[in-house]
């Protein structure tokens, strides 16, 4: 099965959570796991087949991959993190980058062009490069408008919008975004986000509360503020 492949610092839940939520909802039989649920080899090992294969990926996971190659690699952005592994921010992002290191020229990567260490590297990738200028967020915000509705989408803040960006492109790079806007547009009304993310607490206090447990870089927190 295709492997579509999500790495970043930040939003790496909630995209691939996403996008299970969309390919469920277009009837595909979905295994996601890696950095989210279940392993990846757990899912070799039973056997079962699925559609595609959905992987929620780290760097310290990426820094020991060899041969893995996915049809599909999504690089959502790269900020100073894991200070503690890391002597500097070019060496975790080299990490992130070995998530192309096997892909060839008829593999896709889908990748934030508004980082400039992020574009730099995915301008050199040798096959189809979807560039997302994740800075310019009122075009894409207009983009995503042109095509469904906003009305229904339940995650706060522009940058759930772009995770949203993110899921669409993936769609596309499997040709199922047309001729399936209807369902698509029902699962966007209907995904809820990821627990502990900018998540909506209700209270009888005067103030409203959300847990943001998740946040545990200073990129997330600044984003959820």
């Amino acid at each position: 099965a295709p492997i579509i492949a999500v790495t970043g610092t930040n939003g790496k839940t909630t995209t691939v959570s996403f996008l299970d939520h969309l390919l469920k909802a277009l009837g595909k039989k979905v295994f996601t796991g890696g950095n989210i649920g279940v392993a990846f080899c757990d899912h070799i090992n039973s056997g079962k087949e699925v559609d595609y294969i959905l992987l929620e990926l780290s760097s310290f996971q990426l820094e020991s991959t060899f041969d893995f190659r996915p049809k599909i690699a999504v690089l959502l952005n790269v900020f100073p993190n894991h200070g503690e592994r890391y002597s500097k921010n070019e060496d975790y992002a080299k990490a992130k980058f070995n998530i192309v290191k096997k892909m060839k020229s008829e593999d896709r990567l889908i990748y934030d062009s508004g980082n400039q260490m992020v574009a730099e590297w995915g301008d050199k990738f040798p096959g189809t490069k979807v560039a997302i200028a994740t800075e310019q967020t009122g075009k894409i915000e207009a983009s995503l408008k042109e095509i469904f509705s906003l009305q229904d989408f339940k995650l706060p803040g522009i940058h759930n919008k772009i995770n949203l960006s993110f899921c669409l492109e993936v769609l596309k790079g499997l040709n199922l975004l047309e001729g399936n806007r209807p369902l698509i547009q029902k699962a966007i009304d209907s995904f809820t986000g990821v627990s502990h993310r900018i998540e909506y607490v209700p209270s009888k206090e005067s103030f409203e509360i959300y847990n943001d447990a998740k946040s545990t870089n200073w990129d997330a927190t600044l984003t959820a503020i």
